[in-house]
């Protein structure tokens, strides 16, 4: 085997990669890292609005049922599923042809007992004497008469001109006409009782009649058609459903902790799963205790919903504003995020050091920093890819 000259494997051993010492900057286990020029901001500190995150469900402000009244066969039905209507529109209209005719018997009743009673025909006002009713003032004056001879044939009989065969009769005739004077305002009086009591029956006549027709009882939107035309009504048979939907109230329920400090007039903001953007509301109802069950106070949010954009019954994640907090402010791009970690960077004697922080709320292009970074506190405008020890070249 032939022997190479110690000299000349040195040589080669020196010319192969990984055979010489490493270079001054790898040792220690990696490549020195270039300086970074950057420039440092400082995290200021503001006064916002504490925010509570909460689950919340919007409700229609009304929602009703409405049935028929009176029992009849439905004739008309001008809305269906979804219909916006006024209040006062009209919603279903059941035949009025027998009512109608129910109105007109009792009228007709009307005039009948106002004409016993010596009253015109057609009027509203019923008051009557019953004293200066013909009947009445006939049997006044027949009584009169018979007690004015009744005083005559008395003074006879005390003077003895006349036997009681003769005054016997002139009493019974006095007692015969004062007991029909009481029959005649007896009778007047019932008649001007029927009167009232055809009176009444006029009204509820008039009031069926009215209630042939179903009328919204305020602007909504039809949640739900029941009946169809051609379908015999009883009374309460439900008939449509109505829902009210310009405000909307939004429900949420506070955690107990935080009841305290909720309060009417505070303002609500959410957000619709169909991403339809951030809505606001504004309380203006509270619960006057706490739920047992759960330990939460509810409330209630009025959101004006003119576009009609937001619907009952929708899913909302809402914040709420509570009272103001100190907060520190900084910019968004100072803050990196990697695998659910929030770091930034300050400068230490020309070095980059990350310090692990928690994010709070987006405000535009500045973040809020719940914790990890003091109010004044100096840090890299623009973190990039900044690793913990990099050199950094401040800008001036």
């Amino acid at each position: 085997m032939l022997r190479l000259p110690r000299a000349l494997f040195l040589l080669a051993c020196a010319a192969l990669p990984g055979c010489s010492d490493p270079p001054p900057t790898a040792r220690g286990g990696r490549a020195a890292l270039p300086p970074r020029r950057v420039a440092l901001v400082r995290a200021r500190s503001a006064e916002l609005p504490r925010m509570l995150a909460l689950d919340g469900t919007l409700r229609a402000d009304e929602v009703s049922t409405l049935g028929a009244v009176v029992s009849g066969r439905l004739k008309e039905m001008p809305v269906d599923l979804g219909t916006r209507i006024d209040a006062g529109a009209t919603l279903a209209q059941l035949d009025p042809g027998p009512f109608q005719l129910r109105l007109a018997q009792a009228r007709a009743a009307v005039s009948e007992a106002r004409s016993i009673l010596g009253l015109p025909l057609e009027g509203e006002d019923d008051q009557v004497d019953v004293e200066a009713t013909s009947l009445v003032r006939q049997t006044r004056a027949m009584l009169q008469e018979a007690q004015a001879n009744l005083e005559r044939m008395r003074s006879s009989f005390d003077q003895g001109l006349i036997g009681a065969s003769e005054y016997e009769p002139a009493l019974a005739q006095a007692e015969v006409a004062a007991g029909k004077h009481e029959d005649a305002l007896e009778t007047m009086r019932t008649r001007l009782a029927t009167l009232v009591r055809r009176r009444a029956e006029l009204g509820v006549a008039e009031r069926e009649l009215r209630e042939t027709t179903i009328v919204a009882p305020f602007g909504g939107s039809v949640l739900a058609r029941l009946a169809a035309p051609g379908q015999y009504l009883t009374a309460g048979t439900p008939v449509v459903e109505l829902v009210k939907t310009d405000p909307l109230r939004l429900v949420l329920e506070i955690p107990e902790r935080e009841s305290a400090l909720v309060a009417v007039g505070q303002i609500v903001r959410f957000e619709t799963e169909d991403a339809s953007g951030e809505h606001t509301g504004r309380v203006v109802r509270l619960a006057p205790g706490l739920r047992e069950a759960s330990r939460t106070l509810r409330l209630e949010a009025e959101v004006s919903n003119t576009e009609h954009r937001l619907r009952p019954g929708a899913f909302v994640r809402a914040r709420l504003e509570l009272a103001s907090e100190a907060c520190v402010l900084v910019p968004a791009s100072a803050v990196r995020r990697f695998a659910g970690v929030e770091k930034v960077a300050v400068s230490r004697d020309g070095k980059a050091q990350l310090l692990v922080v928690r994010s709070g709320r987006s405000l535009g292009d500045e973040l809020e920093i719940r914790s990890g970074l003091d109010a004044n506190a100096e840090l890299v405008r623009e973190i990039g890819d900044l690793v913990e020890g990099q050199p950094l070249e401040l800008e001036r």
